[in-house]
């Protein structure tokens, strides 16, 4: 397999809509607590605690994430997205690799990529915190700090993101939310069909053996 590209891929937020379940859930606690409601548009930050309006409210909420149901219940970012993934999967190493939310989430997992993506064997999913130590010629992640740490560790990889609000490059005052500049946007979480459209024209060009 030495002239087939690894493609290493994040869950949360790239593959599986977690935003949208998130600002529900939320959205439903609020309601009895008589606040503001959020919508996807207010997705100003990674974590929830830090935009979210009832910062109570936003760790009952995230709480869920170790609620293996909660994990089950997620879509697809949209139908684009499992047919990028198969059609990679013909021609590339594609690998699934998820960070676990507590001691409950890697299992529901597994079941959902299992359900959802089952051209993907079992050794091509990959549970762990630290991305860095799985090494492939492009990491697709949404999370800024994830995508730092790879670029330090494999500076030769390719790295690309759907883009979300709180993504900033280049020189930037927040350094919680900034990104590596050769990072790949591609534009944007509220559309998902064509983010993962773009990204998917991208990747076959660049990466297909």
């Amino acid at each position: 397999m030495s002239g087939i590209k690894r493609i290493l891929v994040d869950m949360d937020g790239i593959i599986v809509d977690l935003y949208d379940r998130l600002v529900s859930i939320y959205n439903d606690l609020e309601t009895h607590a008589d606040g503001p409601r959020l919508s996807r548009d207010n997705v100003k930050a990674w974590k929830l605690e830090h935009f979210a309006p009832n910062l109570k409210v936003a760790r009952r909420t995230m709480k869920h994430l170790d609620d293996p149901d909660f994990w089950l219940s997620l879509k697809p970012m949209s139908m684009m997205t499992l047919t990028a993934l198969e059609t990679w999967n013909e021609c590339m190493d594609v690998h699934l690799v998820t960070s676990p939310w507590g001691g409950r989430s890697a299992d529901a997992k597994i079941a959902w990529a299992r359900q959802h993506l089952p051209f993907l064997k079992r050794d091509q999913i990959t549970i762990c915190s630290r991305k860095e130590i799985v090494h492939g010629d492009l990491l697709i992640d949404d999370k800024p700090a994830t995508l730092r740490r790879y670029a330090e560790a494999w500076p030769v990889a390719r790295l690309a993101t759907i883009q979300y609000p709180y993504h900033c490059q280049g020189d930037s005052s927040d350094p919680v939310h900034r990104v590596p500049s050769h990072v790949q946007l591609f534009p944007s979480y509220s559309s998902p069909h064509r983010a993962w459209a773009l990204l998917h024209e991208w990747v076959m060009e660049n990466f297909q053996s």
